[in-house]
C-alpha cells in the first residue's frame, strides 16, 4: 500500500520531472534528485543501465548532445502504487553525432513508453521501449518501405 508521503501523485511528479526537467530543460542536477543511487533502467537498446551516473552518461548526454531543441512531452502519466507509466514524444533536430551517426539536420518525433518503479520518493528502476526503428528512418539511417499503394 502506498504511504501518504509516496502517494501515486508524489510518485507521478518525480517521474515528470524526467521528460520536464531533466531532458527538455537539461538541468543536469535533477538526475541526483530524481533516480535512486543503486537505479537499474531495462532498455533493449541500452542494455542495463545502473546509477544516476549510467543515466546521464547513456541516456541523458547522448540525446541532449545530438538533438538541439529536445523535448519529450508527456502523452500520458499513470500511476497506480509504486509504478507510474509515462507514454510520451521525444522531439529534436538531429544536430550532432548519436550513436555513430554524423548529424543529419533530420528533425525526429519518436515515440516512447516508460515503467518507473518509485521507491522512497526516488526512481529505483525504469522498463523502457522506444520506437528505434522509426528513429533510424527519420535519421535516414534505414529506409522507409515502400509505399504499399
Amino acid at each position: 500500500m502506498t504511504s501518504a508521503s509516496n502517494s501515486a501523485d508524489d510518485n507521478k511528479a518525480v517521474v515528470r520531472r524526467i521528460p520536464n526537467e531533466i531532458m527538455t530543460e537539461g538541468v543536469d542536477t535533477a538526475i541526483e534528485e530524481v533516480f535512486a543511487a543503486d537505479f537499474v533502467e531495462h532498455n533493449p537498446t541500452l542494455g542495463e543501465i545502473h546509477g544516476p551516473d549510467g543515466f546521464r552518461n547513456r541516456v541523458y548526454k547522448p540525446l541532449r548532445d545530438a538533438f538541439s531543441d529536445l523535448e519529450v512531452v508527456i502523452e500520458e502519466l499513470i500511476a497506480e502504487d509504486n509504478r507510474v507509466v509515462l507514454r510520451a514524444t521525444i522531439h529534436g533536430i538531429h544536430e550532432g553525432e548519436f550513436n555513430d551517426i554524423e548529424a543529419t539536420g533530420n528533425t525526429i518525433e519518436v515515440p516512447v513508453m516508460v515503467i518507473h518503479r518509485v521507491e522512497d520518493g526516488l526512481v529505483a528502476e525504469r522498463w523502457v521501449i522506444f520506437d528505434a526503428l522509426s528513429m533510424m528512418q527519420q535519421l535516414d539511417v534505414i529506409p522507409n518501405p515502400p509505399d504499399a499503394t
